[in-house]
């Protein structure tokens, strides 16, 4: 089934931002101007506002980028994209398409985003915890978490949440996380826990008991301190909306590339050399 035209279906005026830390690459730059001329021709120059938000740091210029938009009492929802991404021409229809026609209530979506260190997993998390090895073009999944590389925003969400929306945050173990959530319910609850009886609580602290296990086998000294991880800036924005009720779709259909830049060193022609060499046993028969 063909997906509607952008002009055949009510659509509000909106902010479309390159965000960014650094510089923009040139496979963006073009991309972007591939996207501009697509705008055009489908009608929906009028609707969208362009902006370019350089920062010293990524949650930093995606905070001003949703400034600027909120500044716009006319625009209805933010389209980030970063300035290391590569995309089609239609990925703004296709957005705008699964946000206000296909799925209408959700309240974020994210395209199909994939990181730059093998294995390239893409921006997805349906509920694992992780980012999840999943095909492009399969259709929209619901998650609970997705990127900030490509992201269509709608206002209401924005508004709804407090600023600063976008930061790091420190990400504590499970059980450090139920050990301060059992002393809040007491200081509530007059020196109880109303929870500490259910099943599922019993359940949620195995689970973070033996997460915690867990991280100690890995980490028997406890060098750099395991539980001081961090959940990035995007994720850290996912969370956040999740708890306000709103939800989050990828469309996988909407596909992006990351662009990486590496430099080449005398170890990576070895690895090469060493691989080649490898396949040309193998082609030979000869294994082990």
């Amino acid at each position: 089934m063909t997906a509607p035209a952008p002009t055949s279906i009510q659509l509000p005026p909106g902010h479309l931002c390159v965000t960014t830390y650094g510089s923009v690459t040139w496979e963006t730059t073009q991309a972007l101007l591939q996207l501009q001329r697509r705008v055009v021709t489908s009608g929906l120059a009028n609707a969208i506002t362009w902006d370019f938000v350089p920062g010293n740091l990524v949650d930093k210029a995606r905070n001003e980028a949703v400034h600027r938009m909120l500044a716009n009492a006319q625009s209805q929802f933010l389209v980030q994209i970063d300035a290391d991404m590569t995309f089609p021409p239609t990925i703004l229809e296709t957005l705008l398409v699964t946000a206000y026609h296909e799925l209408p209530w959700a309240d974020i979506v994210g395209a199909w985003c994939p990181l730059r260190g093998e294995p390239y997993l893409p921006t997805i998390d349906t509920g694992t915890g992780t980012w999840e090895p999943t095909l492009p073009n399969i259709g929209p999944l619901e998650v609970i978490r997705t990127g900030g590389a490509c992201v269509l925003t709608k206002r209401h969400v924005f508004e709804r949440m407090e600023a600063p929306w976008y930061g790091v945050r420190p990400a504590p173990r499970p059980l450090d996380t139920l050990a301060e959530f059992d002393n809040y319910c007491r200081i509530k609850f007059d020196g109880r826990n109303p929870f500490m009886h259910m099943r599922e609580w019993e359940q949620i602290s195995q689970c973070a008991v033996e997460d915690a296990q867990n991280q100690r086998g890995q980490n028997p000294r406890g060098l750099f301190g395991s539980h001081l991880a961090t959940v990035g800036e995007d994720s850290n924005f996912c969370d956040k909306a999740r708890a306000l009720g709103f939800r989050i779709v990828v469309q996988t259909n909407a596909v992006c590339g990351h662009v990486d830049r590496k430099i080449i060193t005398p170890a990576d022609h070895k690895d090469a050399m060493k691989r080649a060499e490898e396949q040309e046993l193998l082609a030979c028969g000869v294994t082990g």
